[in-house]
Formats: C-alpha cells, structure tokens, sequence
C-alpha cells in the first residue's frame, strides 16, 4: 500500500480518510462528481465501485490525510497531512505499452539487420504475440467481473469493451 492508494482503497480507508479530512460523504462526492450513494454505498462495503472512481477517491483524500501502509505494529490507517506536504506523484500502475515507451530507443546495431533488436523491440513483439490472449480473458471477465475486466484492460492498453 502507497501513501496515495488508488486501487487498493478500501472501504475502511475511504471512511477513515474522509472523517479525518472532516469532509462529509456529499462534500467528497461532489468533490470527484459522483453521487452521494456512490461514496455512502462504497464506504459500507456494499459495492466496488469502478477502478477510475476509487482513484478519485483516493487522490481527493490524498489531498488531505496520509494513507499508512499496515505494518508489524498494526493495520492500514491514515493521518492528516501537514501543511504545504506535499502530494506523492500517482503510483496508480502504468500500462505495458506506457513502460515500453520508456525503454531506450534501438541503437543502430540492434537495428543492422533489419530486425529490431533493441530491448523495446523484443517486449513490443511479445506484447504483439499476447494480446489476442488479453482480448480473450477480458471477454471472459467482462460479464461477470467487468471491473478486473477492466484492471487488465488498462495494464495491456486495450479496451474492455467488445470488438464491434
């Protein structure tokens, strides 16, 4: 758990952060622009709202408290934010094709042959070869687990929805 949790807040976290924020369920639901049902359905662990919801969440109480990771002396929690602290860059994960473009560009010699030889060329073309395996598992789940659906979606940079 990171000091600004995105997919992993939970229900409790949510509660906590927001009391210790002294924000009401309307005021952190008008806040990120969902209905108060939303924050109020979430936080009494009755729904699992969507992945981009509970970043939002999380990054309006980031704003605020500091999320505390559990430890060998007790459980997950948060604490008010100082002043001027200033708020972690996201750490929600990034997707596959995102962190290949990071990789190196190929130098001329991983390119002499015609073939890309580079580290950012082998991942892309395993990432090539995987993808109609994603799109098959996201099928699966997209019916009756459209938020994980959703998750591995993200990671491979594909779209969850079903190919027209």
């Amino acid at each position: 758990m990171k000091n600004y949790i995105k997919s992993e807040l939970t229900p409790l976290l949510c509660r906590l952060g927001r009391t210790a924020a002294e924000l009401t369920q309307d005021q952190l639901a008008a806040e990120i622009r969902v209905s108060t049902k939303t924050i109020a359905q979430f936080e009494a662990g009755n729904t699992n709202p969507q992945r981009r919801t509970r970043e939002d969440i999380a990054a309006a109480l980031a704003q605020r408290v500091v999320f505390i990771p559990e430890g060998p002396d007790g459980g997950p929690g948060v604490r008010l934010r100082k002043a001027g602290q200033q708020v972690p860059a996201s750490t929600a994960p990034q997707s596959l094709p995102d962190i290949i473009g990071t990789l190196p560009e190929p130098t001329p010699d991983e390119l002499s042959d015609g073939a890309d030889r580079s580290a950012r060329g082998r991942v892309t073309y395993l990432l090539d070869g995987m993808l109609p395996k994603v799109r098959e598992m996201v099928g699966l789940l997209r019916d009756h687990h459209p938020t994980q659906a959703e998750e591995v979606a993200a990671i491979f940079g594909i779209s969850s929805e079903p190919a027209p």
